[in-house]
């Protein structure tokens, strides 16, 4: 795993069927006599965000194992190992801590989501994201040295944008994927992924450079656990360059430049602050793909643009008052 990583985004139906939890028997919902319930206390900010993520990765129905009562949790161990997963409380002491949480998170969470085990696997199931469908950009940042082409479909950026128009929010739809690759010198030395689940949260995984699966990032300065460490950035509050200063110029980092390379098209300024999708946070992703998706669309030919396109310039426009 100390190779490649990669970040999915929005896919075909057929992801709906390739990831996800595997089937279980109709749920029980736990209660205060079933044996195997026991206190979740992770001792983290916004828990019920993340126990909703780590818990809803193994369950189907996230209460048949989960028990949220005033903000005091529980699960139930023997619900979970039902499953097909057996998280232990190690210390018997009838509490989960984050050490025993995140050991067994880390331990059987790409079993779980049914992640595709190769880089040539995923590419099969999502379909080759170097093709004319998906939109890619360059961008040189904080999570690594190494610059990132990151690829999502064209078709999920409009139907987050289509979100946008009824919501006023950036959200997109379930399948969708996320898929970077991290260039050195050598050609791609690390993917990472992101894959949209029918919860309306992210998974994520690692790649290493020989196609396989990773624990763990090999980005340098620093290698993050998937997917434990993933989801402080991500759920976190903190801005990062290029974002932070996009459209203007982002301060030299520790790792050398930090810039959005491509696409290099002229950025309308109204179309930034509208979206604002770093600085929200839309849909828990980090970059600024519509927004760049937007001023692409706006340096081609009217002639050149589909109904769909020409609908969500016609939303922003409206949006912006022009």
């Amino acid at each position: 795993m100390r190779d490649i990583v990669v970040t999915l985004v929005l896919l075909a139906p057929v992801f709906v069927s390739s990831f996800g939890c595997a089937k279980t028997d109709p749920p029980q919902l736990p209660d205060e006599r079933s044996s195997g319930l026991v206190t979740v206390d992770i001792d983290k900010r916004d828990p019920d965000r993340l126990l909703r993520f780590y818990f809803g990765s193994y369950a189907e129905q996230l209460n048949s194992v989960l028990v949220d009562s005033d903000g005091r949790y529980r699960v139930d161990l023997e619900a979970l190992g039902r499953s097909g997963f057996s998280l232990e409380d190690a210390d018997a002491d009838g509490n989960i801590d984050w050490d025993e949480l995140s050991a067994f998170v880390v331990e059987t969470y790409y079993q779980a989501r049914r992640i595709p085990s190769t880089i040539d696997s995923l590419r099969t199931t999502i379909g080759d994201w170097h093709d004319e469908n998906w939109f890619r950009i360059s961008v040189a940042g904080v999570m690594t040295a190494a610059t990132r082409d990151v690829y999502v479909r064209r078709s999920a950026i409009l139907a987050a944008l289509r979100n946008f128009e009824s919501a006023g929010t950036l959200v997109y739809p379930d399948s969708t994927a996320f898929v970077a690759e991290h260039r050195g010198n050598d050609g791609v030395t690390e993917y990472t992924v992101m894959l949209k689940r029918h919860d309306g949260l992210w998974d994520v995984a690692a790649y290493g450079a020989e196609g396989l699966l990773a624990d763990s990032t090999l980005s340098h300065p620093k290698s993050y656990t998937v997917p434990t460490q993933c989801l402080g950035c991500h759920y976190g509050k903190r801005l990062f360059e290029p974002e932070k200063s996009f459209p203007g110029t982002a301060p030299r980092g520790p790792g050398g430049e930090r810039a959005v390379l491509f696409p290099t098209v002229p950025v309308a300024a109204g179309d930034v602050a509208l979206l604002d999708e770093h600085r929200r946070r839309s849909d828990t992703v980090l970059g600024l793909y519509a927004t760049l998706f937007v001023s692409s669309l706006r340096a081609r030919s009217v002639d050149d643009l589909s109904d769909d396109e020409l609908h969500v310039l016609q939303i922003l426009d409206s949006r912006e008052g022009r």
